[in-house]
């Protein structure tokens, strides 16, 4: 996925500097609407300082397919500058899931989708606008620590959470006027997922925790339809 990120931006840059058709700014002013594809790496982490599930802390990472749409609106500002805001909504399909046979527990983390909400700035040469892009981010943690095989809510101790986190998210890309409708675009994304603590339910007096975090690096191309 990142190789077709690059070639993007590199057909995108090199298609505008000869566009017949060149619009700098005023071509990606107003309201738009598109659709996204593309791939992410998951990155989980399971913090057990009290190792109820594990040696202290656990790591994997994994690949996953997202898709979604996105709606924004663009402000030209003078010949060459965008600035403007958008927001998008993702389904994710990846998954981490360890097996320790140490503590005989099973760890699973999956984000089920993701949503942003971002201000994006940049710069546009005749139908490219290179841009940077930051904002809030929303996605829906599965997070999981336990002991049994069958899945998680078998045993007293199990923490089985479904949640949705607040965090940053934060990257840039490059889009490319196909026609004065429909653009292209490929764009890079990293949403620090937030931390997720949560208490193991104990029948001791004594506050143990398990801490989930779920970090997103996201590399996607997609279609925007101007209005």
């Amino acid at each position: 996925m990142k190789k077709i990120l690059a070639s993007a931006a590199v057909l995108a840059v090199a298609f505008a500097s000869s566009a017949a058709h060149a619009q700098d700014a005023a071509g990606f002013e107003g309201a738009y609407v598109g659709v996204t594809v593309g791939g992410a790496q998951i990155d989980s982490t399971l913090t057990d300082a009290d190792e109820w599930f594990t040696y202290g802390a656990a790591q994997k990472s994994s690949g996953s397919l997202v898709y979604g749409a996105t709606a924004g609106y663009n402000v030209a500002v003078g010949s060459n500058g965008v600035i403007g805001l958008e927001a998008d909504f993702s389904g994710s399909t990846g998954k981490n899931d360890i097996a320790d046979p140490d503590w005989e527990s099973y760890l699973h983390q999956k984000v089920d989708w993701f949503s942003t909400v971002r201000a994006r700035a940049g710069l546009a040469t005749g139908n490219a606008l290179v841009y940077a892009t930051g904002g809030v981010a929303f996605a829906r943690n599965d997070n999981q620590a336990y002991y049994d095989v069958a899945g998680c809510g078998n045993d007293q101790y199990d923490v089985c959470v479904k949640e949705t986190k607040t965090s940053i998210v934060f990257g840039g890309g490059v889009e490319y006027k196909l026609s004065e409708k429909l653009s292209l675009k490929a764009e890079y994304l990293h949403l620090d997922g937030a931390t997720a603590r949560h208490q193991i339910p104990t029948t001791t007096s004594s506050y143990n925790n398990v801490v989930f975090k779920n970090n997103l690096n996201i590399a996607r191309i997609g279609f925007n339809y101007s209005f």
